[in-house]
């Protein structure tokens, strides 16, 4: 098939027109690695790897376009991706490994910016950072070690105060004994570990026996 023209659309873009009609959408440079010129006969191997490589460079554009706005877990892009482009999931899979080699995908960095930024924020148990980066397609060995670094027992402690004081500034209207009982509720369903919310408790509620049914 050849070639009848080549035309430039902006800084990124081509169109190579072939002699049946067809026009296909090509980055510039697809087409200069594959060196197309008008004039040039190409086999039908060739325009099915030039449509191949056409939308691997899309997919890999997207991906970065992703990544600059913000970080990404590997399977956050992947999900992205896929829903730009869902007949491509091949395709998406080497790009995505590709990335991840040359450094731009690193799903340990962005479990740490994330629960760096939850910490920061507010209040979080370890489960609900765990529950948040599952979510997020991050590995749970991947997400166990960044929290477990991030959340040593006595950071972890500071965040049930901060939980509980959090709690406790709405409910300044009840009694102690129903403050008490909200509390460790809230806090229980934050998934902060049992006996780390008992010693929170004692703190704030000394007044109130620590084997308190809380039902």
């Amino acid at each position: 098939m050849r070639i009848l023209h080549l035309r430039q659309h902006g800084e990124l873009w081509a169109t190579v027109l072939l002699e049946d009609g067809t026009a296909l959408r090509c980055p510039l440079s697809v087409l200069t690695d594959f060196g197309l010129r008008k004039g040039q006969e190409l086999s039908p191997s060739t325009i099915t790897a030039l449509r191949r490589e056409s939308q691997r460079w899309s997919i890999r554009h997207t991906a970065l376009r992703l990544i600059a706005r913000r970080m990404h877990s590997q399977e956050e892009l992947r999900r992205k991706l896929l829903h730009r482009f869902p007949a491509e999931a091949e395709l998406i899979d080497s790009v995505l490994e590709e990335l991840a080699q040359q450094g731009y995908i690193d799903d340990y960095a962005y479990a740490e910016a994330f629960v760096r930024h939850q910490i920061e924020r507010k209040a979080v148990s370890p489960q609900q950072l765990l529950v948040a980066l599952r979510r997020r397609g991050v590995a749970p060995e991947t997400a166990k070690a960044v929290v477990a670094a991030a959340l040593p027992e006595d950071a972890i402690i500071e965040q049930v105060r901060r939980a509980a004081e959090r709690k406790l500034r709405l409910l300044q209207h009840k009694d102690r004994f129903q403050q008490w009982r909200a509390v460790a509720g809230y806090l229980g369903r934050c998934g902060f570990p049992a006996g780390l919310v008992q010693r929170v408790l004692r703190e704030y509620f000394s007044e109130i026996p620590g084997d308190t049914d809380v039902a």
